[in-house]
């Protein structure tokens, strides 16, 4: 074992039992933020893979010109947008959760 190992057993050792329930609720509530993000994000990309020809067309009516051009990227883009910010906002969550390691 090496000494940051040790390190971090004597400092989970030290901890009193308030510290020990706070962290306990502080993970249980970011598990829980974290798992209703997840599902929605699935829940996106499901919706986004099914309505991909109404978002199509629904972007082609709101736009004009170029960007009229573009509506055949924007299911792609959604889908881009969703799978890039799931991570980032996970991460983000589980270091709210304060892990020793």
């Amino acid at each position: 074992m090496n000494l940051d190992e040790e390190v971090i057993k004597n400092t989970i050792k030290k901890r009193k039992r308030i510290e020990k329930t706070k962290l306990f609720i502080r993970r249980i509530i970011t598990f829980g933020i974290n798992f209703f993000i997840l599902i929605g994000g699935w829940i996106l990309i499901a919706s986004i893979n099914l309505y991909d020809t109404e978002i199509q067309n629904w972007f082609k009516k709101i736009s004009s010109g170029w960007l009229e051009k573009i509506s055949t990227f924007v299911p792609s883009l959604c889908l881009t947008l969703v799978n890039g910010m799931i991570p980032k906002i996970t991460k983000i969550i589980t270091n709210l959760e304060k892990w020793d390691f």
